[in-house]
């Protein structure tokens, strides 16, 4: 046990590592059990701590960092919905251990088949704002490109292995050709965000990738290590997502083509984003089911 905790490193360690360590390591060890290891517990904790010390400011306090509002808002930047039950649990249980008095029961799972909330109009300008804040040309690119893709073209954190050549602009708008994972397909950029976009493409060689560096694979956490690297309040990429797909359900898009330019094949828990949608009036339903209906 003391082996592991010794020489325990996150896969990116931040300058704030060294900082944090002693502390990290303390609450992996006090708080090891049968159900959950050291080894468990340091990839976790971790990742935790250094977003609270590096993106919320907070001190190296277990009655602090572990509670249930900081833990919540962590859970936010956790894309994949297993993953963030998964985290839950565990910090949860360091919790039960460091900060006993804020945790009298335990809190109710999160149910892995809970959709994404979207955002709303005055979230997404927010993150355009955030977008262009960043301090380097290269993490102002990204930024955009992950915003625009994102809330524009429905693109999934681990699709943005594109090359330059892999979106076209012409007089039918900005498409996007997504060539490699599960779900290869062609999506048209929403209209909205082509004058946010086409600028971005401007900036890269026709035979260069977009997003990614040469060297770097695609995985479900490359938006999130992105944006831990950023400043501001960044946006979630699987919320990006669905915000894409309230605005295409909001609009009447075809289910057909939706789920062609989403990439799946079942409706899932595509039934879900309907309560975002706003109801139409009386008149308005009738004209609608009887096909007659001009948006």
């Amino acid at each position: 046990m003391i082996i592991a905790v010794e020489r325990y490193k996150p896969r990116t360690p931040t300058p704030s590592w060294e900082s944090v360590k002693p502390f990290v390591r303390d609450a992996a060890a006090r708080s090891a059990s049968e159900r959950y290891s050291v080894q468990r517990l340091m990839v976790v904790v971790a990742p935790f701590v250094l977003w609270c010390v590096n993106h919320k400011g907070l001190p190296l306090q277990g009655d602090v960092l572990f509670t249930r509002r900081v833990i919540d808002q962590y859970l936010e930047t956790v894309q994949n919905t297993g993953s963030r039950a998964t985290y839950r649990s565990v910090l949860t249980a360091v919790s039960e251990t460091l900060n006993a008095a804020s945790f009298p029961s335990r809190q109710v799972p999160i149910s892995r088949r809970d959709i994404q909330m979207p955002y709303s109009e005055r979230q997404i300008e927010g993150f355009r704002a955030w977008a262009n804040g960043q301090h380097t040309e290269l993490k102002r690119r990204k930024a955009r490109l992950m915003v625009g893709f994102g809330a524009g073209a429905g693109l999934r954190p681990n699709e943005f292995e594109l090359m330059r050549n892999d979106v076209t602009v012409d007089t039918q708008g900005v498409v996007i050709v997504i060539r490699g994972g599960q779900h290869p397909r062609t999506v048209p950029l929403l209209p909205a965000w082509e004058d946010w976009i086409i600028p971005v493409l401007d900036e890269v060689p026709a035979d260069a990738p977009l997003w990614m560096s040469p060297s770097q694979k695609p995985n479900r956490s490359m938006l999130n290590t992105f944006t831990a690297s950023t400043i501001g309040k960044a946006p979630n990429g699987a919320q990006l997502r669905a915000t894409w797909l309230v605005t295409h359900l909001s609009r009447g898009t075809r289910m057909k083509e939706l789920m062609k330019a989403a990439g799946i094949t079942q409706f899932a828990n595509l039934d879900k984003y309907l309560k975002f949608v706003d109801d139409v009036e009386p008149a308005a339903y009738n004209e609608i089911i009887r096909g007659r209906y001009d948006r």
